[in-house]
């Protein structure tokens, strides 16, 4: 049943993506230690073509009220720590499933009305839960992330 509701969670998804790229950003080579060069590029390109993809369809106050409280989430929850890997993919265990559980509802949103999205957010849904899985993989180096 696609409704009001949906520009909202597509508000709130590109919240997501833009607090992604923030994260990758501000991070630098520690995200790279934390997830990898290569899942870390793929996380990039994958969270820019989702802005780019849902940023016209997306309730830009919401996004804008969203992006503010999971960055604030982010802030709190890494501190000063950027340069750590562990705090990074632990914080990566609140905002991968938090953002693969938005693509899921939105799927499920428009899964009888827009072919086409609901495939699109399952598909996103499904990354998130593959970069949370390798997260799990990535966090058990431990101290070695750091060397």
């Amino acid at each position: 049943m696609m409704s009001n509701l949906l520009p909202r969670k597509l508000g709130e998804v590109l919240a997501f993506a833009r607090v992604g790229l923030e994260l990758l950003d501000r991070a630098g080579d520690s995200a790279a230690k934390a997830y990898g060069d290569q899942l870390a590029s793929d996380m990039r390109a994958q969270l820019e073509a989702q802005i780019e993809r849902i940023g016209a369809l997306a309730d830009a106050e919401k996004a804008d009220k969203t992006t503010a409280k999971v960055r604030g989430m982010m802030e709190q929850y890494i501190g000063d720590e950027w340069d750590n890997p562990i705090e990074l993919l632990e914080w990566s265990g609140f905002y991968l499933g938090a953002a693969g559980i938005h693509w899921a509802l939105i799927a499920g949103l428009v899964a009888d009305e827009d072919n086409d999205m609901s495939a699109y957010a399952e598909s996103q849904s499904q990354v998130f839960a593959q970069w949370l899985a390798a997260s799990f993989e990535r966090i058990k180096l431990g101290e070695s992330l750091k060397s």
